[in-house]
């Protein structure tokens, strides 16, 4: 299984980088994020796949915001990369276009991508999103795409300028150190392309730096600059000592750019490298899983090293493929970075192995056998591992300490055969490489034939960010005025919620809920007071813990403007003035007298209409000639619908003007009261 060739192990893929509301609290914390396999795409389109069109053997995977790219050894054209069109809602993907080798049917024409039954096995993109880079052994050479970042589609850079080949052939310009390199990786800073591979045997291992210049174009010092060779190479630099670097098979970038990392399948090793401002290297470090010169030894990178993936600038992780030459289990091992030196050390405990080792590792997995790839959400929440001849997917959570532990349960892992308490691996049974979008919902899982595994494809993941999460509010309505509520609610998937009203209003009426925008409305009828509706919300399948939407039903209190001005007497009291402003709409003004107790004499009138006038009112004509006698009191009621309405009071008082007070009439009320009781 272990033994062949690296440029016969196609399993060992790169990857490529990639009205006021008060919420009071969120009934459900953040969670776990496992994954939910939506589809896949398989040549045939044979259920419960779709379809992916000719897609043999894909190595590579590259996702952004609106396309998937797969390095296949065949696209139907030849080797090349097919486009697939991305939706950023749902992940599903569509094949639009692709890239040949011999364009001459269904792709566009290309070169510099690969051999008959040998294409590109890397691929990287720039940050501006207009050119690809793909490295392909079976043309010992690093083709230039160009790319429609609005449409994803690609085109190949004209003659020279769109390839650099080890000797210069295939219409490439002429390079050195690229034979046989399966491995890309870009610099941050877009100027430096660096490759590895295995070179020309299973004995050798080599890593080679590419310029980049302003247009796009490759070159490489014309010097022994350009590449590190393990094998004896008159154009690139030695490696520091036998043994270092067999079988290359993953580089990578630290994120700051000062250093280079490249892993040794056939030497279970990792090669430090210093990298200068213009992108040269210096061999610095080097760990490995035997005694070796110039190496420090490390036995838990035996015995296969394959993906390379920073966590952060000082967390770099590793697959290695199987354990101690078992060739049962894998391991997935972080390397502690020194930001100032570069330096790996080995972190004893940031580690995933199989469960019956008695390691110091925190996380433990039977599910890593030709553990090939692994990458993060950009949160830096999870982690997600391929594993080719197992055919398994499995998410971990990345806990505080920079550790992985496994996500539990059916959908933490996804396995070709099921069984294992995992989900099944719907479709694919060899992921080998993997992809996350840009924002990290969508997780890409590609398969490729290998020894175990049968059959070519992509599987797309949802990552599961947890059930929907509903907040406590508290809202205010007026009484009378039918109001839409929102039940604020979220997915933090981006599914489509359905929402329940678990408990009901106690007073009012509250209407069926619009699901679309998640509201509904509440009629409070006359009434005041509060009242509570508790609801939750499910999507993705998953439901939310209750909320409760307190509604505090608050009537509005009139706030006109009432004077008067009176020609008080010994016994009577005459009225001079009365006018009052500030009306609200569809207010009404009332003038009346109340009498003495038991001196019904004491009032002229009892109820008089005032007519109101743009917001005002004047009762002076009404009242003239009115008498009222000492202790009766003169009210002028002023109500509104759905308000609470005012009542100015004048008592009178023998040779006095009347003393002034005001009360408060309650919503629907006939009865004045005091206005702190409304």
């Amino acid at each position: 299984t272990s033994h062949a060739s690296p440029r016969n192990l196609r399993w060992l893929l790169p990857l490529v980088l990639t009205a006021p509301l008060l919420a009071v609290t969120s009934t459900t914390p953040a969670s776990a994020s496992p994954l939910v396999q939506s589809t896949c795409l398989v040549p045939g389109g044979t259920a419960p796949c779709a379809e992916s069109g000719p897609l043999t053997r894909p190595q590579a995977v590259l996702v952004t915001d609106i396309a998937v790219y797969v390095a296949a050894d065949d696209t139907g054209d030849g080797p090349g990369i097919v486009v697939f069109a991305r939706s950023a809602t749902t992940g599903a993907l569509t094949r639009s276009s692709c890239l040949a080798e011999s364009g001459v049917s269904l792709c566009s024409d290309g070169h510099g991508l690969g051999a008959a039954g040998e294409g590109p096995s890397g691929l990287a993109m720039n940050a501006a999103g207009t050119r690809l880079y793909a490295v392909s052994r079976g043309s010992d050479a690093v083709a230039v795409v160009l790319r429609d970042p609005s449409t994803g589609t690609l085109t190949q850079a004209s003659g020279l300028t769109g390839c650099i080949s080890n000797t210069g052939s295939g219409g490439c310009t002429d390079g050195r150190g690229l034979v046989d390199k399966s491995r890309i990786a870009l610099s941050a800073d877009g100027q430096s392309l660096y490759v590895s591979g295995g070179g020309a045997g299973a004995s050798d291992g080599g890593l080679a730096w590419i310029k980049v210049a302003n247009d796009g174009t490759l070159s490489q010092d014309n010097n022994t600059t350009a590449c590190f060779q393990q094998v004896a190479d008159a154009e690139c630099t030695p490696m520091a000592a036998a043994g270092q670097l067999v079988g290359g098979t993953g580089v990578v970038v630290s994120p700051d750019g000062t250093n280079v990392y490249a892993g040794g399948f056939g030497s279970s090793s990792l090669i430090t490298f210093s990298r200068s401002g213009s992108g040269s290297l210096t061999q610095t470090g080097c760990l490995k899983a035997s005694a070796n010169a110039g190496c420090t030894t490390v036995p838990e990178l035996l015995a296969e090293v394959a993906g390379l993936r920073f966590a952060s600038n000082s967390a770099l992780w590793v697959t290695v493929r199987n354990v101690n030459n078992g060739f049962a289990h894998g391991r997935v091992q972080r390397f502690n970075r020194d930001t100032g030196t570069g330096q790996l050390t080995l972190a004893p405990t940031a580690c995933v192995t199989p469960t019956t080792s008695s390691d110091s590792c925190s996380g433990h997995s039977d599910l890593l056998f030709t553990a090939n790839d692994i990458v993060f959400s950009a949160d830096g929440k999870d982690a997600y591992v391929a594993a080719n001849e197992i055919g398994a997917v499995t998410a971990y959570d990345v806990t505080s300490a920079g550790a992985l532990t496994p996500v539990p349960g059916a959908s933490g892992c996804f396995k070709a055969a099921g069984g294992s308490g995992c989900s099944t691996l719907n479709g694919v049974d060899g992921p080998v490489a993997l992809g996350i979008s840009p924002d990290s919902r969508f997780v890409y899982a590609v398969s490729q034939p290998g020894v175990a595994p049968t059959k070519s494809g992509i599987a797309v993941f949802r990552r599961n960010l947890g059930p929907p999460q509903c907040t406590n509010q508290t809202v205010t309505v007026r009484p009378g005025q039918p109001t839409r509520l929102p039940l604020s609610c979220s997915d933090p998937d981006g599914d489509p919620l359905s929402h329940v009203i678990v408990t009901g209003p106690s007073f009012g009426q509250l209407g069926a809920v619009d699901q679309t925008t998640g509201t509904a409305v509440f009629d409070p009828g006359q009434r005041v007071g509060e009242v509570t509706i508790v609801h939750q919300a499910t999507g993705g399948g998953q439901t939310s813990g209750p909320a409760t939407l307190r509604v505090r039903v608050e009537a509005e209190r009139v706030a006109a403007k009432v004077s008067g001005k009176f020609d008080p007497g010994r016994k009577t009291t005459s009225v001079k003035s009365l006018k009052i402003r500030g009306v609200p709409d569809q207010g009404k003004v009332e003038v009346r007298c109340v009498p003495k107790k038991g001196q019904p004499s004491s009032c002229s009138f009892g109820k008089i209409k005032i007519k109101v006038v743009k917001g005002n009112a004047v009762a002076t004509s009404k009242l003239k000639g009115k008498q009222l006698g000492v202790g009766a009191v003169l009210q002028v009621w002023v109500t509104a619908p759905s308000m609470v309405g005012q009542v100015a009071q004048y008592t009178v008082r023998a040779g006095k003007a009347p003393k002034p007070s005001t009360l408060c009439l309650p919503v629907g009320g006939t009865k004045p009261v005091s206005c702190g009781a409304v």
